[in-house]
């Protein structure tokens, strides 16, 4: 038994009528006749009455189309679902926050690309946090996250660096010229955060906490480019990660008395399969080093 005889079958049935059922599938009217008779023989069963006004099912042919019928459109369903799969191979939806975005993700990109120009890479920019849970629905393939190093054993993830969040303020500001600061020490002062769902906030946000303390954020904003103008005029801090001032930019970076450390690391659903192109993207990171 072939599908492509459940197809003839099931077209037959339809009309009653062999002709018309070979004008449909567009084939002639003996490939269709021959297709039946084979089924026939190969189970021992009549499928239709031959009458002199046109055929008509038998109770095995009944049977036969009821359960045709759940193999076919299982087959169309099957179909469809590889060929949406195929389609998802074509291209890979990343997250990436805009931190992490502005100081480690370009130099990735363009050297995955260099590797591999064939792979489309479609960006979502959103916190860490939240990043995280379109990764754990399948909504993304894969996020680059800031995390403490110990995500949920539902990823796999590969660590792409370590690094330190910094308190920054503007280069006139007192605390400018400081060794290290507090979070007592900070505990008044204005602060310009990324997004709530960012992971630096979070972890600010957090440590404030810990000291019983309510930080005073006076505005949230997606843009780093944003909240570094701010800072560097003195209207607030913030909590950046090493490396992501430039020295011209008019901020100075002071490390925490008791240092804030994250990791950086690509993540992806362990329970989901891993696509081709995909799959590319986590051995390329796997083997690559930041400058």
């Amino acid at each position: 038994m072939k599908l492509v005889q459940l197809q003839y079958f099931r077209a037959v049935c339809k009309y009653n009528n062999i002709t018309k059922a070979a004008t449909e599938l567009h084939i002639t009217q003996p490939s269709i006749s021959n297709a039946i008779k084979d089924l026939e023989e190969e189970f021992g069963v009549s499928l239709f009455y031959r009458l002199s006004k046109g055929i008509s099912l038998t109770d095995e042919g009944r049977i036969f189309l009821e359960k045709a019928n759940e193999i076919l459109d299982s087959a169309d369903a099957l179909c469809k679902l590889m060929r949406t799969l195929g389609n998802k191979e074509k291209g890979i939806k990343i997250g990436v926050p805009p931190m992490i975005g502005t100081i480690l993700f370009p130099n990735m990109f363009r050297r995955f690309r260099e590797q591999h120009p064939e792979v489309n890479l479609s960006i979502h920019e959103q916190g860490s946090v939240q990043i995280r849970d379109l990764v754990a629905d399948g909504t993304l393939d894969a996020a680059i996250i800031s995390s403490s190093g110990r995500e949920s054993s539902n990823f796999e993830r590969v660590n792409i660096l370590d690094t330190e969040i910094l308190f920054c303020v503007s280069k006139n500001h007192p605390f400018a010229s400081l060794q290290a600061v507090t979070i007592d020490r900070i505990k008044n002062e204005p602060l310009v955060l990324l997004k709530e769902d960012s992971y630096q906030s979070t972890v600010l946000k957090n440590l404030y906490r810990k000291q019983n303390i309510a930080p005073n954020v006076i505005l949230y904003s997606g843009q780093v480019h944003t909240i570094k103008e701010l800072v560097a005029n003195g209207v607030a801090a913030t909590v950046f990660f090493r490396g992501i001032v430039s020295p011209n930019e008019g901020i100075a970076q002071v490390p925490f008395e008791e240092p804030v450390t994250a990791r950086i690391e690509l993540i992806w659903n362990r329970s989901k399969h891993l696509y081709s192109d995909v799959a590319k993207f986590v051995e390329f990171t796997k083997n690559y080093h930041p400058d």
